[in-house]
């Protein structure tokens, strides 16, 4: 018997081993060789993920915002009972394998009316049988019911699908800090940015008006018309336009940085400036090709990918039989009409195994689940597509940027010096009043221009250590 159910478990491992679903081939994983604007990608296990590179760009209170961030974000902290309910389904799951014991116990009573006893045996000499009328019985057991119900390939698989189901929660918890990085370093460098944008444009404006002034004199004098006072009404009214969506938005950004804090909107204290914030050194000049393995999608996509193939085990394994055994040891008493009363210890011992015959719905469910689970794989594939073409648009955007605001700073540097012209000019008596705000206005727009550019470009930066999976790991390493 024991060599015939060996026979069976090695028959369903068999058929279970021979599903007919494609696992993704390695080739599949390879990275090409570099980028698109040529940042090679090599083989190697430099890990991006432990990698704190906001603190590179030296900037206290950066540092001091993410680390509260990723210390009391409700999103992360949900995300985190998510994961640990992931690690409960998995004991849960190990545990399946052991036996339950049960303490039961029963007690019965019970009785009868108008009867008739027919004594057998050297029973008949007994009379008072005889004259029984009405019987009484009662009785009780208790003890301890030991049971085991076990399918192997069903066990086997769920441990399996509990062990994908964590490592989809575990990657979905590194997700959320990746994000929350990115969310609070972009958010920051905008709030930085528009406040700089708020100065200038207040700046633009408090010098508009200046030269409308003057050129309503001249208008009066008729040594202007009125066309001209009408464009400088109008580039103040934009202006001043342009400086109601900054404080508008700029109150966006202070409350999604409070948001990303738990706590209630409010200001935000910083005095750090555009132009303290570089970038040198911060992009690598060459891609390990383990940064596309770090990356939560990468392991949430692999992790699915897996239990849903858990999931076809699972519908298989109803075709396999189920295993029951269970038992009784305990104490039982048995009295009846006050003639006899029997207490033993006792034990029993039942099995049973059960096999489906005809179950068209475990066919459908086979169905179902190997739909499921090839919508996963092609999934992954797509993910892994994915992954490649975010790198390289986030770097390609990134090289773009750097060198628009090396142009924009050339562009600023040159109205600098045509202003600085114009004040030597202005002060020799060479131009008038009116020129040199001309030149100050110019000058102003260069530093918008300027401040929009560095915004771009640190924004790029963010996307780029995104991309990279950048720095999740850095404050929770021990999450295993």
């Amino acid at each position: 018997m024991f060599i015939k159910t060996l026979h069976i478990v090695f028959i369903i491992l068999f058929f279970s081993s021979c599903s007919p679903v494609h696992h993704p081939r390695a080739s599949n994983l390879a990275p090409p060789k570099s980028t698109r604007h040529g940042i090679p990608i090599i083989h190697e296990k430099h890990d991006f993920s432990q990698v704190r590179w906001w603190e590179k760009m030296h900037d206290p209170a950066l540092n001091r915002l993410i680390h509260a961030t990723l210390t009391k974000n409700y999103q992360l902290k949900n995300a985190k009972a998510n994961l640990m309910q992931a690690r409960a389904k998995l004991q849960e799951a190990h545990y399946a394998w052991l036996p339950t014991l049960n303490l039961d116990a029963n007690g019965f009573v019970g009785g009868g009316w108008d009867s008739n006893t027919h004594p057998q045996g050297p029973l008949v000499l007994t009379p008072a049988l005889s004259k029984i009328t009405n019987l009484h019985f009662r009785g009780y057991y208790t003890g301890f019911t030991p049971q085991y119900s076990i399918n192997l390939l069903h066990n086997i698989q769920n441990n399996k699908f509990a062990k994908a189901s964590l490592d989809v929660q575990r990657a979905t918890y590194q997700s959320v800090k990746l994000s929350l990085i990115g969310q609070m370093a972009g958010s920051y460098f905008m709030l930085i940015g528009q406040r700089e944008q708020l100065n200038q444009q207040q700046e633009t404006i408090h010098d508009l008006k200046i030269l409308k002034n003057l050129e309503n004199i001249r208008y009066h004098d008729g040594a202007s018309d009125l066309s001209t006072v009408l464009s400088i009404d109008k580039k103040i009214a934009n202006n001043e336009a342009n400086l109601a969506a900054t404080e508008s938005s700029l109150a966006e950004v202070e409350n999604a940085i409070q948001l990303l804090l738990n706590h209630n909107p409010n200001k935000i204290i910083t005095h750090q400036k555009l132009s303290r914030l570089s970038i040198n050194g911060l992009i690598p000049s060459y891609l390990p090709s383990a940064v596309l393995r770090n990356r939560p999608d990468m392991m949430m996509s692999a992790a699915n990918l897996r239990m849903t193939e858990a999931n076809l085990g699972l519908a298989y394994s109803n075709f396999f039989p189920k295993i029951s055994v269970t038992g009784l040891l305990g104490v039982a008493s048995f009295e009846l009409s006050h003639l006899i009363s029997v207490g033993t210890n006792l034990w029993l011992a039942q099995a049973a195994a059960s096999v489906p015959a005809l179950n068209g719905v475990t066919y459908a469910q086979i169905k179902e689940a190997k739909a499921g689970y090839y919508a996963a794989y092609f999934s992954y594939l797509q993910t892994i597509k994915s992954v490649f073409s975010d790198v390289d648009n986030s770097l390609t955007a990134q090289d773009k940027n750097n060198a628009a605001y090396e142009a924009q700073l050339k562009a600023y540097h040159a109205a600098k010096k045509s202003y600085e012209l114009m004040q030597t000019r202005y002060q020799a008596g060479a131009k008038d009043y009116r020129d040199l705000i001309n030149e100050k206005v110019n000058f102003d727009a260069a530093a918008i221009d300027l401040t929009l550019a560095k915004m771009q470009q640190l924004d790029s930066m963010v996307t780029v250590y995104q991309a990279l999976a950048g720095g999740y790991k850095a404050f929770d390493c021990q999450i295993k």
